[in-house]
């Protein structure tokens, strides 16, 4: 049988400590260098081992004869700003769903003051509700296979030097459904509880230059609690957080200081 290996000497030990503690003393800044790669490679270590848990329970609902996933699509944009992220999104959404897929489509809110400018002339919507009839409208004149797909919707606004719309806090609370029992899940109760759009985005949204560095400021509390009794989310029954799939994720993560995409979904 093998023999466990014996620990080392008390004295040993000591010395060791001793040599540590004079590395510190004499070259604190290569200590503490040497501490913080420590952590973040024993956090990517942990990361990693959750992840790969969760990669086996992916594969074994993968390996049943008719896998159905719980999948969520979180994008940019939405229609009627007919750029790629709001169309490409919104049929990907359409034809997971015909293939037997439990769906939810996570886009952004908007002002109607900040609609006008991405929206065609003379198109904003004072609810979330509005919006979401004309993108089924769009999807059910175009799309050959139509299925139920929840659309579901985050606090964000536009930015003008980017070009794009960013999240307003933490978006993984909405896309993962944590933040729709602040207005019962339903889209009319979400327009109900926003005021016609949410005066409370419009403040943060204008309190907020266009280059949008304060938007950090809106995120260090999990979504701000503004936000929080606001914002949209859109109803439907929960689905499970199985899949994730980020459309412009440089432009999601932008500010993003919530929960980590990876711990919200099992992929």
């Amino acid at each position: 049988p093998l023999i466990p290996p014996r620990p080392p000497p008390r004295g040993v030990v000591q010395a060791r400590l001793t040599a540590v503690l004079a590395l510190v003393r004499r070259k604190p800044l290569v200590s503490a260098v040497a501490l913080l790669a420590a952590a973040a490679v024993r956090e990517h270590l942990r990361v990693t081992r959750a992840k790969r848990k969760a990669l086996q329970r992916f594969r074994a609902l993968a390996a049943q004869p008719q896998p159905k996933f719980g999948i969520t699509i979180v994008t940019t944009a939405a229609l009627p700003w007919k750029t790629g992220t709001a169309v490409n999104a919104l049929l990907r959404a359409s034809h997971l769903a015909a293939a037997g897929h439990d769906v939810a489509l996570c886009v952004p809110w908007i002002h109607p003051s900040e609609q006008a400018l991405v929206f065609p002339p003379g198109e904003t919507y004072p609810t979330p509700a509005a919006q979401e009839e004309v993108m089924r409208d769009w999807l059910s004149s175009r799309a050959a296979a139509l299925a139920p797909f929840q659309i579901r919707w985050y606090p964000a606004r536009y930015d003008l030097v980017r070009g794009s719309i960013l999240p307003l806090g933490d978006a993984t609370r909405w896309a993962a459904g944590w933040g729709r029992t602040q207005n019962s899940g339903r889209p009319d109760a979400a327009a109900e509880a926003q005021n016609s759009g949410g005066p409370e985005i419009a403040a943060a949204a204008r309190a907020q230059d266009s280059d949008g560095p304060e938007t950090v400021a809106a995120d260090r509390d999990g979504g701000g609690p503004e936000i929080a009794h606001a914002a949209p989310a859109g109803g439907g029954p929960e689905i499970a957080n199985d899949l994730c799939v980020l459309e412009e994720p440089e432009h999601l993560n932008w500010y993003h200081g919530g929960r980590n995409w990876r711990e919200a979904f099992k992929l």
